[in-house]
């Protein structure tokens, strides 16, 4: 929608695990991909990568397995199976096994004989487990299970265990203790902070063949910051919607306001605590004005009464938006609680 407007050959944010260079590496981003493939490095290690939602796990781990070789093969698991029959059904699922009428032994005894053949070609095989935290600790016990060496000369298989910190106490389990004894890295996520958001948004325009300068004024890439406290996935989600508003109401580029007005009136992302108010009396002010600048005043005064009763507004607001005829309706759903 935006791209053309831009002059952009392709949108910013496609795929969350991107296929080829086109990851973003910070240098903090550098150093998690070196210690991911050095704790790989032996054939039977499991990592642990922890930290919030959005932050890039996935499409980080996915970078670094696919620089660690060119003989893979990868497998993703969800959170689905609850048992270890589940867990096998589903590991035989992802490497393209039909499993339909066979014996738990026999299932058993492809997935082994398969790990014997990829290490006889020399093929690393991963399991990555993304909300790993979800799975009860019979499914984990299982994975850990599946994938150690045999005595038969089966190689097994590095696990790769994603979800929030509270991940690595799950591991303390007692009947984790061999899983956790395979655990050879244990890597923190963080958000990122705002010299690598601006960088980050550089990185995609440019990945899109764009000019960064002829997209986003100066300030925008702070604001973005502000209201996504960093988080990548929020970073995406709010600069698809501003690029889309800017696209279809033909402003040149993006700037601060704009970002401010398209978090709070569209996203429901609250202000910085620090100017909340400021902040919020802005983006109703933008929200409201029509194509001519002018200021629907009954409609701003009412939804910012509404708003002066809570000491700093988290907003849960919808916006029904007509940006072709520059007319807006924005309905106050429910107040935050303080």
């Amino acid at each position: 929608m935006y791209q053309q407007h831009f002059d952009l050959a392709k949108a910013l944010f496609g795929s969350p695990i991107a296929g080829d260079g086109s990851v973003f590496l910070s240098a903090r981003l550098r150093a998690v991909v070196d210690n991911i493939e050095i704790a790989s490095s032996t054939r039977d290690s499991a990592l642990v990568l922890h930290g919030p939602a959005g932050l890039g796990k996935t499409t980080i781990a996915a970078h670094a397995l696919r620089n660690a070789g060119t003989r893979l093969a990868i497998g993703w698991l969800g959170d689905a199976a609850q048992t270890g029959t589940e867990v096998l059904d589903l590991l035989l699922g992802e490497f393209g096994f039909d499993v339909h009428g066979q014996s738990r032994g026999e299932r058993l005894q492809s997935w082994r004989q398969y790990l014997r053949e990829l290490g006889a070609t020399d093929t690393r095989a991963y399991i990555a487990v993304e909300s790993a935290h979800e799975l009860p600790v019979a499914a984990l016990q299982a994975l850990d299970t599946l994938t150690r060496p045999d005595p038969n000369g089966g190689p097994g298989a590095n696990l790769v265990l994603m979800g929030p910190t509270r991940l690595c106490g799950l591991l303390d389990e007692p009947a984790l203790q061999h899983l956790k004894q395979r655990v050879r890295l244990r890597q923190r996520f963080a958000p990122f902070e705002q010299a690598e958001t601006e960088a980050y948004l550089v990185h995609q325009i440019m990945a899109a063949g764009g000019n960064y300068d002829a997209v986003f004024r100066p300030g925008a890439a702070g604001a973005v910051h502000a209201f996504s406290a960093g988080v990548p996935r929020i970073i995406n989600n709010l600069c698809e919607t501003v690029l889309a508003v800017a696209a279809r109401r033909k402003i040149p580029a993006v700037t601060a306001e704009l970002v401010e007005a398209t978090a709070v009136g569209l996203c429901g992302l609250s202000p910085p605590a620090a100017d909340a108010h400021v902040a919020h009396e802005r983006a109703v002010d933008a929200l409201l004005s029509d194509a001519d600048g002018d200021t629907d005043e009954d409609a701003a005064a009412l939804t910012l009464e509404s708003a002066a009763r809570e000491e700093i507004p988290t907003l849960t607001e919808s916006v029904e938006i007509d940006i072709d005829s520059g007319a807006y309706e924005l309905v106050v759903e429910a107040a935050a609680s303080a």
